[in-house]
């Protein structure tokens, strides 16, 4: 028996052919490796200068020590180095010179093993992650390569663990740096945990391979989704820490969700307008794969108390009454879509019902006042709904009245709702109609022409557009919504993931103006459309969209045709087959000789205008005119609004959509000149108006012929006569247009 004395710098070279174990004792200088197979630690060995692994040797450290603070480490070629234990490792802490083809695998089972990052920085080849707790050690500093051409693998059955704040990709900073990029592997069973505490969750990879395998999130503090759509294509678990999906981000997770249940520092938080996806079917009520409560809030536009909002439910168990608890007691509704009628839910005590809707009002709390608003933030508590969403709807058939359901967009992210109609087209009309609480109450009548109206041909809303906003065929979490039934009797709807959408969750419908921005309607497939407006001088107002679209016929189609819905005091639609419509989808090609007829009903006299709110497609270069067939007038609304007076009625005559010029009509007749006459009520006036001709003078008498006012010399179109008691005694009131024709109106004030 010897005890070798090594000089300071000596070396120990093992260079067998095959497997070799390496002897801990005496300390080593420098050790290297040659030859080949694998060379294998008896025991926590001391290197005190250089250990050195040559291709294409691969050393097991198993779970000892090999070198110390001063220990350079050099790996050449396709060496491999297999580190378990506990602890930094590598155990060698001086400078690393390693082969972009040389490779370090971390392994064991549970053994808490941190990456050695070094300083200065160690530029590793080849990383294998073959362990459950294998993790980075710091909170800003993240592993860096020598080449791109390096690999970071997260073996099958792994556990990558990092405290990098701005997440495991991306940066100098995350845990896999980029200063020199590699894309990282990541294994089918893999998973990937942020156990830090504030934290940004990041893609991981910028190529094609954009999906994490398995998703873990522990540690402390708050979790935050990078701008980019966060991909899960297994599980995601929640141990502790708040995971934030913050508004305009999304993630979508492939199979279930485990989490606990959300607190104001754990679980799983989905922020207004932010989506979370899953993607394998289940069922939902048998067999949905989520574990735990997550919170999902949602903010409506500025309301005052007596302002309704149309809900749905994203998560199982949530009662209606928790959705506003401060809502008065009897203010909590849904609707029977078999008696058209709605049910009062008292004090909100039911637990809301995927893919149901309901209407509740704002809290009392709220101003009375309609120019006092403020958003409502509503937030539901529950197990995530995932997977197939059935619900009973109920058709007229061929019967009427009309039936229609108020239905809920049942998950924590946005639908296509396209995808829903077309899914459920033998159960369900191919439009929906959305209420946006746009007009203030009068008295006790909500204002029906407060529907936006969606379906394949576009979109109508209830306020002047410019070009932006209105409904898309996002539907978004939380947003409930009317179809019409079209089976016979009671039937099913069936929601599924596969109309869910990772983005455009911000079209919770809203009134004027509420982020338009985000919602720019789709031209594809091929689309052609104006959208026209009838309004008054005040806030009364219901829009008509017209469209020239692929798949669409002439006749009344499923899905491209919507049926003129709700409206108060102005309808503007046009006539299929007898029938009004807000929405018309007619076929292609477009040609100028075609003509849209218009009808129009108002429950107020006076001035009116009809004009174009936006277009697209061919429209931006083909002129819109206006027939009004009462003065035999061509309008081109390209120019201008067409500003006329109208009765109380309903008027399915007067108007036709045509792309041809006024120069194909005759000068308009003394009866078309008449009809440009209208006598109504202003406030407390008596205003006489005059379409074509500008009036002379004015006569208004009583019905005992005795005259009562007189105006001479008028020469405009309109008037306002002021000078006459109104004590609802019946008036003749006798206009002198300035080619002399007289035209009598009878007034009833």
């Amino acid at each position: 028996t010897i005890s070798p004395v090594l000089g300071p710098i000596s070396t120990i070279e093992y260079g067998r052919a095959g497997a070799q174990p390496v002897q801990a004792s005496p300390s080593y200088a420098n050790l290297t490796l040659t030859g080949s197979g694998t060379k294998t630690l008896l025991g926590n060995t001391a290197i005190s200068t250089k250990l050195t692994i040559a291709s294409p040797v691969i050393l097991e450290a198993q779970t000892f020590a090999a070198g110390g603070a001063s220990t350079a480490l050099t790996m050449t070629g396709t060496s491999q180095y297999k580190i378990s234990g506990t602890g930094v490792k590598p155990d060698a802490a001086g400078t690393y010179t390693l082969a972009s083809t040389s490779k370090i695998e971390f392994y064991g089972a549970g053994n808490a093993i941190e990456i050695r990052l070094g300083s200065p920085t160690i530029n590793y080849g080849r990383i294998d992650i073959n362990g459950t707790n294998i993790s980075n050690n710091s909170a800003t500093q993240g592993i860096q390569f020598v080449a791109a051409s390096a690999i970071f693998t997260v073996k099958n059955g792994a556990t990558f663990k990092f405290k990098n704040t701005n997440g495991f990709t991306g940066s100098t900073s995350t845990a896999i740096s980029n200063a020199i990029l590699v894309n990282p592997i990541l294994e089918a069973g893999s998973t990937v945990e942020y156990a830090g505490a504030d934290q940004t969750i990041t893609p991981y990879n910028i190529s094609t391979n954009n999906s994490y395998k398995k998703v873990a999130v522990s540690g402390t503090g708050t979790k935050t989704l990078a701008t980019d759509p966060i991909l899960v294509r297994d599980n995601l678990t929640v141990t502790s820490s708040l995971l934030k999906i913050e508004g305009n981000k999304s993630l979508t997770v492939t199979n279930g969700i485990t989490t606990v249940d959300n607190t104001a520092t754990e679980g799983i938080l989905v922020e207004d307008d932010g989506s979370l996806v899953q993607v394998t079917a289940v069922d939902n009520e048998l067999t949905n794969n989520n574990t735990g409560k997550i919170k999902v809030m949602r903010t409506t536009t500025p309301m005052y108390r007596y302002d309704f909002t149309y809900w749905g439910s994203p998560v199982k168990g949530h009662t209606v009454k928790d959705l506003s608890p401060m809502t008065l007691f009897d203010k909590f509704m849904s609707w029977n879509a078999a008696t058209s009628a709605w049910v009062i839910i008292p004090v909100g005590a039911e637990a809301m019902v995927p893919g149901k809707g309901y209407a509740v009002r704002a809290p009392q709390s709220f101003s009375t006042n309609p120019a006092v608003k403020v958003p409502y933030t509503g937030s539901f508590t529950g197990v995530p709904n995932n997977g197939n969403v059935t619900y009973a709807t109920f058709g007229n058939g061929a019967s009427t009245p009309e039936r229609f359901n108020l239905l809920g967009n049942p998950y924590p992210s946005a639908i296509d709702i396209e995808k829903f109609l077309l899914a459920n087209n033998t159960k369900l009309e191919g439009t929906i109609y959305l209420w946006t609480h746009n007009t203030a109450l009068d008295g006790y009548s909500y204002n029906n022409s407060d529907y936006a109206v969606y379906n394949f041909s576009g979109p109508t809303t209830t306020y002047p557009l410019g070009s932006t906003g209105g409904a898309t065929k996002y539907l978004a979490a939380g947003q409930g919504f009317y179809v019409k039934g079209i089976s016979a009797g009671a039937s099913t709807v069936t929601f599924t993931n596969a109309m869910r959408e990772v983005s455009n969750n911000n079209n919770f419908f809203r009134p004027a103006g509420e982020n338009s921005a985000f919602n720019q309607v789709e031209t594809t497939p091929e689309k052609h459309r104006v959208w026209l407006n009838l309004r008054n001088n005040e806030e009364a107002f219901n829009q008509t969209l017209v469209g020239y679209i692929e798949n669409a016929t002439n006749g009344i189609d499923w899905g491209y045709d919507g049926p003129q819905f709700g409206g108060t005091q102005l309808k503007l639609y046009s006539i299929v087959e007898d029938k009004n419509f807000t929405i018309q989808g007619k076929a292609l090609p477009f040609t100028t000789e075609d003509e849209v007829p218009l009808g129009y009903q108002s429950t107020i006299a006076g001035p009116l205008n009809i004009s174009i709110d936006h277009y697209d497609g061919l429209f931006e270069y083909q002129n819109v005119y206006l027939e009004d067939k009462l003065l035999n007038i061509v309008h081109n609304l390209k120019e201008s609004e067409y500003a006329f007076t109208s009765e109380i009625g309903t008027f399915d005559e007067r108007f036709v959509l045509r792309y041809a010029p006024f120069s194909e009509l005759s000068n308009p007749d003394h009866e078309h000149i008449a009809n440009g006459v209208s006598v109504y009520k202003n406030n407390n006036q008596i205003t006489v108006k005059s379409q074509i001709e500008n009036i002379q003078n004015i006569t208004v008498y009583d019905l005992l012929g005795r005259q009562v006012f007189n105006a001479k010399n008028v020469g405009t179109n309109s008037y306002n006569i002021t000078d006459v008691v109104l004590n609802e005694q019946p008036l003749i009131v006798r206009p002198t247009l300035v080619n002399g024709q007289v035209v009598n109106k009878k007034f009833v004030y």
